[in-house]
């Protein structure tokens, strides 16, 4: 772990961590940054370091080398709340019917979501990174819907059901 520490912005962070790793031989590549809120207080050192680690999971969850903390949106609410029943419970409760059906009848119904909602709900989007007609993306998201609705929205499904995986992928990758 690097602790880098800043009066202002940290404009450099890259710069300077790619010097260090240089400097001691390691290479900057292998690393995944997690950067905090600006914090002008050393009694704030292990809030700030909770929000780069927290910063650091969200990015390798993400496959990206590097997050900022104030752009995890709804990950700054789970990732310090990962272990509590109340998140595992909710995530559990979406989620086990889709996997259950997802083994039982050999579907991607779980895919299928992680990818739309990635897409930003655009089913045509999803249909092409899936290699699938539209028309399965639709079937698989209504097929979703039944098995843990009913909802009063396609917004309400969309939000919990984005919750839910963002909680299940954050257990997935911590457990790891």
């Amino acid at each position: 772990m690097f602790v880098l520490s800043y009066a202002e912005h940290p404009d450099t962070v890259d710069l300077d961590f790619n010097f260090i790793c240089t400097q001691v031989g390691l290479n900057p590549s292998e690393f995944t940054i997690g950067i905090s809120n600006l914090h002008n207080s050393l009694s704030h050192l292990n809030q700030s370091l909770k929000e780069s680690y927290y910063a650091s999971q969200v990015a390798s969850i993400d496959n990206l080398h590097k997050r900022n903390y104030n752009e995890l949106g709804l990950y700054q609410i789970i990732m310090p709340h990962l272990t509590d029943s109340w998140m595992i419970e909710f995530s559990k409760r979406l989620l086990d019917p889709i996997f259950d059906y997802d083994q039982r009848y050999q579907t991607q119904l779980y895919e299928t979501l992680r990818h739309y909602l990635k897409n930003g709900c655009h089913t045509q989007l999803t249909a092409e990174n899936l290699f699938q007609h539209k028309n399965t993306i639709l079937y698989r998201i209504r097929k979703a819907k039944e098995l843990i609705g009913p909802f009063e929205s396609d917004q309400m499904f969309n939000e919990q059901i984005s919750t839910a995986i963002k909680i299940h992928e954050s257990i997935l990758h911590t457990s790891t």
